[in-house]
This record gives structure tokens, sequence and C-alpha cells, in this order.
């Protein structure tokens, strides 16, 4: 049995799908006079905004700037994508993309963090399927991905593989040796587990796609 991990690019799109979902509730609550009676609770400008890190000012804007730049940007970017594409400042541009970071990483964890959790649940339910095969984890990621980004991937798929082993194949690296050592040393990969092929590095291959599966 194959099970697929999601890729880092997951992570973008959950937080992108999160602030599209409340778009028509910020509508909905701003076109509807809510009363005491109303039984079920509607996001608003303000909260919505703090779930962001940002002000109701600041979301605003966020929505006037894709208004006045649609077609030249993605629709479905996030408000934090937004001020800081088009920020006016050095400073701005690295607050805004701190908590886009900071959202992405809490994204990415809880991915994973359930992804684990229904591997586990598997295991439970089918505790004689491929009886007595270690059967290895592979996880292909892309050379070019951040360290923050790349050691908690390894962190999470060395968690999931245990004693079963890990294949890391990397993405973009010209074929090179001296990339994936470089890489390896950069993310902190134990020699030893290389040595004892507990982990494998590997160059990626074409079409491969990023994530942890087995």
């Amino acid at each position: 049995m194959n099970y697929r991990f999601v890729d880092r690019s997951l992570a973008a799109a959950s937080i992108s799908a999160l602030w599209l979902i409340m778009l028509p509730a910020i509508a909905f609550a701003q076109a509807t006079d809510m009363t005491a009676t109303s039984p079920t609770p509607v996001a608003t400008p303000e909260s919505v905004a703090q779930n962001w890190g940002l002000t109701a000012t600041e979301l605003i804007r966020s929505q006037r700037l894709l208004y006045l730049h649609r077609g030249l940007i993605h629709e479905d970017i996030t408000p934090l994508e937004a001020l800081g594409i088009f920020s006016a400042t050095a400073e701005d541009r690295r607050r805004y993309a701190t908590l886009y970071a900071q959202k992405q990483m809490a994204v990415l964890n809880r991915i994973s963090e359930f992804e684990e959790a229904v591997l586990q649940a598997m295991r439970e339910l089918n505790p004689h399927e491929n009886a007595g095969l270690a059967a290895r984890y592979q996880l292909t990621v892309d050379v070019g991905c951040s360290t923050v980004d790349c050691r908690t991937l390894i962190r999470r798929a060395l968690a999931v593989a245990g004693d079963a082993g890990l294949d890391i194949h990397l993405m973009g690296t010209g074929g090179q040796d001296t990339v994936v050592r470089r890489w390896a040393a950069i993310n902190g990969i134990p020699p030893d587990a290389v040595r004892d092929r507990t982990i494998t590095l590997n160059h990626g291959a074409d079409g491969m796609k990023e994530g942890l599966s087995r």
C-alpha cells in the first residue's frame, strides 16, 4: 500500500483556502444585521484580521490591493502575501513575511501531525499487512527548500519512519554529489545514520512528487 504525503505547497494552499473560506463570511457579516438569536457565529473583519495577526485596517488594505492589481497576481493569495508584495518599506515586508512564514509552518506541522496519526491508525487497523517487511519510507524534497522547512520535514519523516529507514531524494541537484553533501550538512543529517543506511541520500528524478511516501 502506498501512503502519499502532501508537500509543503499544500501548506500554502491550505492557508490560501482558509482565506477564501473566510471572505464570504466577512461579506455576509457586513451585509446582514446580526441578532442575539443567530444560531451560527459569523466571522467579522476584526476576527479575521486577528487570525492573520493584522489590524482591521490592514485587512481592508489587503483586499483593496487585490482589487487594484487583479489580473496581475493570483486572486487566492492571502492578505499577508498581498501586503508583503506591495509593502512600502523593507521593514513592513519583513514583518508580513515573518507572519506568513509562521502561519505556513503552523499549517505544515498540523498536516504532518495528522498524516502521522493517519499512518499510525492504518498500522493499527492492518496489523498483519506486510508483516515482516520493513518497507522503507521515501522523502522527496527540493534542494532549495529553506533550512527551517527542510528540518521540519526531516524531523517528521524520521519520526514516522522509525526503524523502517528513510530514503531522501533531492530534486534540483543537477546530479552533483557535492550539492547533496552540502544540503545534508546544512540540514543536520546525521552522518552515522547515512553510514549505516538508516538514511540514504539520493538524486531525485524528474516527475517525482515532493513529500513523504511508502
